[in-house]
């Protein structure tokens, strides 16, 4: 695994610029790359010189924009469009009658992409801000045009600050914490409407995947449904050895080691508005915080025909087979944006990261998940 500074002498041998997010050169960083859309493609707990453990793909990042159909560059933190699948995704070309692997693409407009950087001036700052313009078409036809801009600043423990009362007593525990803000702006003179489809800010993580390593999703019973959705390319569903759903304490618990291709969702009535991974191995915890607006509707991303298009998830967790690489990602989205011309909607996520001693990590996660998470779990 490369570390935080080997990431960024390799971004820079490959030409592309890089903003680093610090305060004290020991302390938990950020690499973002504003040639690619803007992402974050490190992240490091104790400065430079420590692992990143966001994924990287340096094959995808040495031939830049070259593949068709999808430049998987990785990243810690990158923005995407929704809906993916279906007569109002994103991800097929207009008429595509089979939603199939053969026929999905990921265009470059909102995937790799350049952004202008408003700040800071320098190379290396404690927030940044930078934005672009991008133009998409989904399946039906309909073509969006779009402002984007991309705040990205470090941020303090505030999930502690909240929900414990001995947040400074927790024994050798480090922490990084940043807030994300997403803002699409429409930037077409006419209004996004539900019959021709409508878009939603995707928020997409990659990180190293482990054989001890699982994601963790508590969810509310908001509803007479399904819990999770867990059909996305598997048609029977994920086997009960990768995926536990613990009813009972309302939690679930997903295998994270790129060994099979699987992806879960959680709708609105189902999910919470936290997220996150556990990697038994690195000792580290990641945890998502989001907005859910349980009234609105979701796009719906599913690779087919859809009856419900805004039925969606709110949360999702996407397990690797190795073939794309050694990852796994957390996601969340906004609700579906029926943005009149001129009108903006910001997207806000915060993602705190933690490492200590796996007692203290399992601890903590009970805590902020607000659910007793069963030790034994998948690992």
């Amino acid at each position: 695994m490369a570390t935080f500074e080997q990431t960024k002498q390799f971004l820079a041998s490959a030409g592309l610029r890089t903003i680093t997010l610090k305060r004290e050169a020991s302390e938990g960083c950020l690499l973002i790359a504003p040639d690619l859309s803007a992402r974050i493609m490190a992240v490091s707990m104790d400065g430079a010189a420590d692992e990143n453990f966001g994924f990287v793909k340096p094959e995808a990042i040495a031939n830049r924009g070259k593949d068709p159909q999808f430049n998987a560059y990785g990243g810690a933190l990158r923005w995407w469009v929704g809906p993916e699948g279906g007569q109002y995704g994103v991800a097929f070309p207009p008429g595509t009658e089979n939603f199939d692997l053969n026929s999905w693409y990921i265009s470059e407009e909102y995937n790799g992409k350049p952004f202008a950087v408003a700040y800071p001036q320098q190379e290396a700052g404690t927030s940044a801000l930078m934005g672009t313009e991008f133009s998409v078409r989904n399946t039906i036809g309909t073509r969006f045009n779009i402002g984007v801009t991309s705040r990205i600043s470090l941020i303090g423990n505030s999930l502690m600050n909240s929900r414990s009362k001995n947040k400074n007593r927790q024994p050798r525990l480090k922490h990084l914490g940043y807030l994300s803000e997403t803002t699409f702006e429409n930037l077409s003179s006419e209004p996004m409407r539900k019959e021709t489809g409508l878009l939603s800010i995707w928020m997409l993580g990659m990180y190293v995947a482990g054989q001890r390593t699982y994601v963790i999703a508590p969810f509310e019973r908001r509803g007479i449904g399904r819990i999770v959705t867990d059909t996305y390319f598997n048609a029977g569903g994920i086997g009960g050895n990768r995926l536990i759903v613990n009813e009972k304490s309302g939690y679930l618990l997903f295998r994270a080691d790129a060994k099979e291709r699987s992806k879960i969702g959680l709708s609105r009535s189902s999910a919470s508005s936290v997220i996150g991974s556990m990697d038994v191995s690195r000792n580290l915890l990641t945890v998502w915080r989001f907005p859910i607006r349980r009234s609105m509707p979701y796009v719906n991303s599913l690779w087919e025909q859809q009856k419900r298009p805004y039925a969606g998830d709110v949360s999702n967790s996407y397990n690797d087979d190795g073939k794309f690489g050694n990852f796994y990602e957390l996601e969340c989205s906004s609700h579906a944006l029926a943005l009149k011309p001129g009108e903006r909607f910001s997207f806000p996520l915060e993602i705190h990261h933690y490492r200590g001693s796996g007692e203290t990590l399992h601890s903590l996660a009970d805590k902020l998940f607000r659910r007793r998470i069963d030790r034994g779990g998948l690992c």
